[in-house]
């Protein structure tokens, strides 16, 4: 090729935004535009550092995170993955892994997740959290308190794990132990919609009504769209014979016209 010509190429080419960049630049850009929360941007860096180099585990697992914070959970999922099977020891891939398929209902493939997480993190308090809210989507109750318990021992305060400690408690039938999670947990945070209810369906349990509907009411005044609560109260004034209400109350727990725009595969 003509020097004069080549030179002329080169010289374009440098003009190029990211000619001459690394893949580990892009991949360092990208990280910091997640950490600032522009995920849209971050994924332009990081598909740019996958484009230099398509065995960089760590660019496709902050892709995934980012998509990941933009809920595109199915496309997050494939970026994990990938990662994964360039580097099987990302402990946090396999976390948000199971939380995808915890979001999905796919509750089996989640506990797995979880499980493989926690082999890497085995402080990780928020992975037993997960695997105790799994445990208890697969009536696994006991399992579920063995995990809550050891996210509460490492971290006292973790008043989500208090609440659902109270919740799972009630399904075995230990409704007084139920009664002082919930309670701990709203006076640790008393804007926690579910713990009003999960404390409202102990009192129903109880047949103590009006306090099961003073506390079902609070979480819809939280949340006004809390359908378990709504299901909850529906049963209450059941019971109080209130049948007008408990028709409303379960029409409004019914979800039935909402539709994911992508579902969650697995």
């Amino acid at each position: 090729m003509n020097s004069r010509i080549l030179l002329t190429l080169l010289f374009f080419l440098a003009l190029r935004p990211g000619y001459g960049q690394t893949a580990q630049e892009f991949l360092g850009r990208g990280a910091a535009k997640l950490e600032q929360g522009l995920f849209d941007d971050a994924i332009v860096e990081l598909d740019k550092a996958i484009a230099l180099d398509s065995a960089n585990a760590l660019a496709y697992y902050h892709r995934g995170n980012a998509k990941f914070d933009k809920e595109a959970f199915n496309a997050a999922k494939v970026d994990y993955r990938k990662a994964l099977q360039l580097n099987p020891n990302i402990g946090s891939a396999y976390f948000n892994l199971g939380v995808i398929a915890f979001k999905g209902g796919f509750y089996p493939q989640a506990k797995e997740k979880f499980d493989q997480a926690l082999t890497y993190q085995k402080t990780n308090v928020n992975c037993y959290y997960m695997r105790g809210l799994v445990n208890h989507e697969l009536g696994q109750y006991n399992a579920a308190i063995m995990d809550l318990d050891r996210a509460l021992q490492l971290q006292p305060d973790y008043y989500d794990a208090m609440a659902q400690r109270g919740h799972t408690k009630a399904y075995l039938q230990d409704f007084d132990g139920a009664l002082q999670d919930l309670q701990k947990a709203i006076a640790m945070n008393a804007n926690m919609e579910f713990a009003y209810a999960y404390r409202g369906y102990v009192h129903m349990k109880r047949e103590e009504y009006q306090e099961a509907l003073q506390d079902l009411d609070q979480a819809l005044d939280i949340n006004e769209d809390f359908t378990l609560a709504y299901l909850y109260r529906s049963h209450v004034k059941t019971a109080l014979k209130d049948r007008r209400g408990a028709y409303q109350d379960l029409a409004s727990s019914d979800d039935e016209g909402w539709e994911d725009e992508d579902p969650i595969t697995w």
